[in-house]
């Protein structure tokens, strides 16, 4: 619920190809750290609140890449190790306590979209009350052939960016949101 917190530091959390490891739609603190591996058709799917990859977490998206609208009061398998369902919530007190924010921060770890991207931010634009940011400083990020390490698309086809291996020290702000990404040289992206 709201504002509760989860750090995840070692196991495993397996879910279906078809199905998401992590759901987190709401507000609070998710942390997968230590040597936690988590993976699902969606490793991790959020749409608010703060997510943090760190140390040598391993998260895996295995299900078809899909590069639809997520599921808005569910969650989506698309491929991805992390989706950032962006700007879908947040436009009502009701949905949230103090922010309606998404930040997420990738410090380390492997992140692997075996179909898929690595990253995907998707900003489906239902409400401009919602800011999200997604910070990669390190780890690891591989993703399909021909997908990217991160890749933010907006929900009209608009300014749709991905990082593919190779490119460092990018950062853009989509024009038409209040959605922020920013890619150190630290992170690797790689094809797998």
């Amino acid at each position: 619920s709201a504002l509760c917190s989860a750090d995840i530091t070692g196991g495993t959390l397996k879910s279906i190809d078809e199905g998401t490891g992590i759901y987190w739609p709401m507000e609070g603190d998710l942390t997968v750290g230590g040597n936690a591996v988590v993976s699902g058709g969606t490793g991790i799917e959020a749409k608010m609140g703060t997510i943090t990859i760190k140390d040598n977490a391993t998260v895996t998206g295995t299900g078809a890449y899909f590069d639809g609208k997520p599921e808005g009061g569910g969650s989506q398998a698309e491929g991805s190790a992390i989706l950032a369902s962006a700007q879908m919530y947040g436009n009502s007190e009701g949905q949230y306590i103090t922010s309606p924010g998404l930040t997420v921060n990738i410090t380390g770890g492997t992140l692997t979209g075996t179909k898929g991207n690595a990253v995907t931010v998707y900003n489906a634009e239902d409400t401009d009350a919602q800011t999200a940011e997604v910070n990669v400083t390190g780890g690891q990020l591989n993703a399909a052939d021909d997908r990217a390490g991160v890749q933010v698309v907006m929900a009209k086809g608009d300014n749709e960016t991905s990082l593919v291996q190779g490119e460092e020290n990018n950062a853009f702000v989509t024009s038409k949101s209040n959605t922020k990404v920013t890619v150190s040289s630290d992170a690797a992206l790689a094809a797998v």
